[in-house]
């Protein structure tokens, strides 16, 4: 019995090490990955302000080129177009620089407030969530659940609004011991799978990294704004109509009777946007931040599908995101 008693501990103890060895702690990890990140960081900018060097030197060029060309007749004006197809070339690579920056600069973000949370320094950096927090609530104060320096703070980097409502309602509402069981199960398995979390994080942009609202589960709820159809035919027919007659007119079919008739279509635009102001008005507020906030959760749920799970709860979403 001390024979297996000294085994287990041995087994124990050998476990601890492997678990602890440089790969397998999270911080050296994150860290392990960090460096090249920042590394391409560094490259990323060095090679942004050399592309604008290379405009500036471009433009130039082309200036001198089109004065050349306008002050002596010999020369050919098409040498304009040599800079001008340069130039286009440069905004393309800076324009695809760009995003290559935005994205790589997540990247370092995520690993870097990774790296602050294990080393305890994670506070007042992240999104406090204090708008989650209810008047009365049993525990919510108590245990600081929400606000600078709090449990969500702590937890959350969800990207979107929907994301982080989920996780205050998690720490607001108990689960049942099986959905907990579950739950750990599918972070256990989600805890090594880094380059999944990174892709999630490089993914969109950053307007939302400071909104909280559900912007799209409340846009999805509420209800639809509707318009009658002949509103609908109007709001097409009436802009095709004022260009028809600004043809005509120009062709001068009305004569000097040409200001009246297009100023018809104009004054009927006028008046059915006036009787209708306060619902598109609406229509369009409904639709600003989900707009933003789908383009994000459009790559996030597309980079999902393409993953394999082995928990039956991660499996149980792949399903239901996948087939509906």
């Amino acid at each position: 019995m001390r024979n297996s008693e000294f085994g287990r501990r041995n087994n124990a103890g050998a476990y601890a090490y492997v678990a602890n060895t440089p790969l397998q702690v999270p911080e050296n990890e994150y860290a392990l990955r960090l460096g090249p990140r920042q590394q391409q960081l560094t490259a990323v900018r060095a090679l942004h302000q050399r592309l604008w060097a290379y405009l500036a030197v471009v433009a130039l060029a082309g200036i001198v080129i089109a004065f050349t060309t306008l002050s002596l007749p010999l020369i050919s004006t098409l040498w304009i177009v040599l800079p001008a197809v340069v130039m286009l070339s440069i905004i393309r690579s800076l324009t695809k620089n760009a995003r290559t920056h935005s994205r790589v600069q997540r990247i370092v973000s995520f690993y870097e407030l990774g790296v602050a949370r294990l080393r305890h320094q994670w506070q007042g950096r992240g999104i406090s969530g204090k708008e989650f927090l209810p008047k009365n609530h049993v525990y919510a104060s108590d245990l600081d659940l929400f606000g600078t320096g709090s449990l969500f703070e702590l937890l959350c980097t969800a990207r979107t609004g929907v994301g982080r409502a989920v996780l205050a309602e998690w720490l607001l509402n108990p689960a049942e011991c099986n959905e907990a069981v579950e739950r750990q199960i599918a972070v256990a398995e989600l805890r090594d799978m880094i380059d999944l979390r990174e892709d999630w994080a490089s993914v969109g942009g950053n307007a939302l990294d400071q909104v909280s609202s559900s912007a799209v589960q409340d846009w999805a709820e509420a209800p639809s704004v509707t318009f009658p159809f002949y509103v609908q035919a109007l709001a097409i027919g009436l802009p095709i109509c004022l260009i028809a007659m600004s043809i005509f007119a120009h062709m001068g079919l009305f004569g000097d009777n040409w200001l009246w008739v297009i100023a018809a279509p104009i004054v009927l635009e006028a008046l059915l946007a006036a009787v209708f102001l306060k619902k598109t008005r609406l229509t369009a507020a409904n639709l600003v931040l989900p707009s933003f906030e789908l383009a994000l959760i459009v790559p996030l749920l597309d980079r999902l599908e393409k993953e394999n799970f082995q928990c039956s709860l991660l499996k149980s979403l792949h399903s239901r995101l996948t087939t509906s």
